[in-house]
């Protein structure tokens, strides 16, 4: 494509009043755009999607899930650092054997 920008302002989507806790993530377009300068890069991509923090274990509990996510949203939209500097991905055995470097 062109321009990314278009696709880009579309995934996140931030109120205009900061005190808000409304904002929209489209986690699944996030990375997924690359500009059409790039097209001789036959490549697969992979995006990993970080938040700072995990709803997930009060799912049961929807008042604590709901809290919890809103304090997400509050802690992204005020960039807050992640607990951690690196990622070590597990990957199968096999994962390299028809890679190319170009």
């Amino acid at each position: 494509m062109d321009d990314i920008t278009t696709y880009a302002d579309n995934c996140v989507q931030i109120p205009d009043n900061e005190n808000s806790d409304a904002i929209t993530l489209i986690t699944d377009k996030v990375g997924s755009y690359k500009h059409k300068r790039w097209a001789f890069q036959e490549e697969s991509r992979f995006v990993m999607f970080f938040m700072p923090g995990n709803s997930f274990p009060y799912h049961h509990d929807s008042e604590k899930f709901i809290s919890v996510q809103r304090q997400i949203i509050r802690d992204v939209m005020r960039n807050k650092e992640l607990n951690f500097s690196y990622y070590d991905m597990n990957l199968s055995d096999g994962t390299f054997e028809h890679l190319v470097i170009t």
